[in-house]
């Protein structure tokens, strides 16, 4: 629901053909969405979506990690963003937006996941 104008009517984000459920975070003024996509018969990634003051920008795609299950994202401080999943090797993984200097490539945080929330 935005300030002055009440509840909107639904909106289809094409684009992107989810393989689970999407996750949401406000960052700023910035709804920013999450999810897990099948690109390939092989490969899982994250896609991401942002809405900003003008509209639904496309979704873009965060390549490098096959992934498993919904990945998870916090905003860190008010400088950025952090995006965990679980690979399909149950390893945990991490990307992370930065104001300045944009995203950054996926890493293993280490240990092994049997599931995430």
């Amino acid at each position: 629901m935005r300030s002055g104008t009440g509840w909107s009517t639904w909106k289809v984000h094409t684009g992107a053909t989810l393989a689970g459920d999407p996750t949401a975070l406000l960052y700023g003024t910035d709804i920013h969405i999450f999810a897990r996509t099948t690109t390939t018969t092989t490969t899982t990634n994250v896609m991401a979506e942002i809405y900003y003051r003008s509209g639904w920008k496309p979704w873009t795609l965060h390549t490098g990690v096959s992934i498993a299950g919904t990945p998870a994202a916090v905003v860190y401080g008010t400088s950025g963003i952090n995006v965990y999943a679980r690979g399909t090797n149950n390893h945990v993984y991490e990307t992370y937006y930065r104001s300045g200097t944009g995203w950054a490539s996926w890493r293993v945080r280490g240990g092994t996941a049997v599931a995430m929330a």
